[in-house]
């Protein structure tokens, strides 16, 4: 990958709006390393090289700047969330009644499950299974029946 060549601050546009070569070479830059869009560079820039060939910039200008090692530095990504932790559930005797505190999915595996219900907003339905997973919303209920407890988790959103 070629190095960016683009100093750490620089105005994106000039005091008319336009964007300044640097950011149209940015822009560039990044969008041919990257791989492209799903149209060709040249057409993705056609439009803003039309809007700042007056003269400031032409297109295929080359422009020198000087490289400063303070740029990736000063660069901020988003990091990637991640949901919370998987919770172990210890089931009471059964029937066993779980009811979400957030949004999540439980997991039923193993034991001698004889049934699975579930309940939203006072109304209930038995789910045909009895080991699988169940997406639950918060203030929603499973009850499961056993009669050896099967292994319960919660898996928060």
């Amino acid at each position: 990958m070629a190095a960016l060549n683009f100093p750490a601050r620089v105005r994106f546009t000039d005091t008319e709006g336009r964007l300044t070569p640097e950011a149209v070479r940015l822009l560039s830059t990044l969008i041919s390393e990257s791989g492209g869009t799903l149209g060709s560079v040249a057409d993705v820039f056609a439009d803003i090289t039309a809007t700042v060939s007056d003269g400031q910039f032409m297109a295929g200008e080359s422009i020198s700047q000087p490289i400063d090692p303070g740029f990736m530095s000063e660069m901020v990504f988003a990091t990637e969330t991640t949901g919370a932790p998987i919770q172990a559930v210890t089931p009471g005797a059964s029937p066993y009644a779980y009811t979400a505190t957030q949004d999540g999915a439980l997991s039923v595996q193993g034991g001698t499950v004889s049934l699975v219900a579930f309940a939203r907003a006072g109304a209930s339905l038995t789910l045909g299974l009895t080991n699988g997973l169940v997406q639950m919303a918060t203030g929603d209920k499973v009850t499961i029946t056993y009669t050896v407890a099967p292994t319960i988790n919660f898996i928060p959103r």
